[in-house]
């Protein structure tokens, strides 16, 4: 009798979960400043031989570089440490399907900024193979060279795969980049630490205590610091569009979506039905959910300042959200329009 094969398992979904979202909360990718400056990000808005669509690539790269560190591996070099994610984590974490991975990764292999090995999948009950990769070392900074910081909880956490088109990712890397405060914290404690001991030898002392005993006020204080120097360095359209390689109504139809708020808890006094009063009165202190990047005062024919708030970077959503499609596509349709959410996805 001929031998009866196996039953073969159904493929490995990848789910968001806290136990990542912990693991993750500490880890970073350091991202230089010149990928931006020299063109490179904007070569792989579009991978060669499309006419449409793009950012498949730049949706695809923070997400490995999240995982892999120079300096280790056999060619330190020039190469990473090899490790494997699977296509179907990658698409989770990035915001695609399977397939569109697979073209992302080979546009970042022809040009040369990751390479791809095929091994043997190790259990024995699943037959193929399984890839691994691992990134050139001109994606991370070289000594001495100016970088930015990506939290891996953006991508952990839900907010990079849930944004609407992958114009918003690539165009949120373009202008973290292009921010002049490379690490908005550090330069606000600095700045204001300055400001308390300047104004310690001015009769307005009193202005020193309160900014060490009010937090609200130094937070204000610090805003208005971060403003005032990004206000030096104001960024237009076409600017942007260039940086990017997008067109300027692309980069336009981005910016709108990346300055609304995270949608989500943005209710709590209106449109939810039956809710206790303590409960009411405990949505209602809370604050309003971060801005992925935040705007200066827009002038009449003059540009203004673009910036990422590092809140936003720092926040992540329940996996009971993101692992339910149909939520997922509601937060989707919903933050690229402006209006609120319906009940049904306010959470505690």
């Amino acid at each position: 009798m001929p031998k009866t094969q196996p039953p073969s398992r159904p493929p490995k979904e990848y789910w968001f979960n806290r136990t990542h979202q912990e693991e993750f909360a500490d880890q970073f990718w350091l991202c230089p400043i010149r990928l931006v400056t020299d063109g490179t990000w904007a070569r792989l808005w579009r991978m060669e031989g499309t006419k449409r669509g793009g950012g498949v690539a730049t949706s695809v790269l923070p997400v490995l570089a999240m995982h892999v560190f120079p300096g280790r591996g056999e060619d330190v070099e020039r190469w990473t440490e090899w490790c494997y994610l699977s296509r179907r984590r990658i698409a989770r974490l990035a915001g695609l399907d399977k397939s569109t991975v697979r073209e992302g990764l080979r546009a970042l292999e022809a040009e040369g900024l990751l390479e791809l090995r095929y091994d043997l999948h190790p259990e024995t009950e699943r037959k193929g193979f399984r890839t691994k990769f691992r990134l050139s070392t001109r994606l991370y900074p070289q000594a001495g060279e100016e970088k930015v910081t990506f939290r891996a909880t953006l991508i952990y956490g839900g907010t990079w795969s849930l944004l609407p088109t992958s114009s918003c990712r690539h165009l949120y890397v373009v202008l973290a980049c292009l921010d002049p405060v490379r690490d908005p914290d550090v330069y606000q404690a600095v700045a204001l630490s300055k400001l308390v001991a300047r104004v310690r030898l001015k009769p307005a002392q009193y202005m020193a205590e309160q900014l060490e005993k009010d937090p609200e006020l130094r937070k204000k204080e610090g805003d208005r610091i971060l403003a005032r120097r990004r206000a030096k360095a104001p960024r237009s359209l076409a600017e942007l569009a260039g940086f990017s390689g997008m067109r300027r109504s692309t980069v336009a139809e981005a910016l709108r979506v990346l300055l609304l708020p995270v949608p989500g808890r943005v209710g709590g006094k209106r449109g939810v039905p039956r809710m206790s009063v303590r409960k009411r009165k405990r949505m209602a202190r809370r604050e309003p959910l971060p801005v992925l990047v935040r705007k200066g005062k827009v002038r009449a024919r003059k540009p203004t300042w673009y910036a990422p708030d590092p809140a936003a970077q720092r926040w992540a959503w329940p996996p009971s959200i993101l692992n339910h499609q149909g939520l997922v596509d509601e937060i989707q349709r919903t933050w690229g329009r402006k209006r609120r959410l319906p009940p049904k996805l306010l959470w505690d």
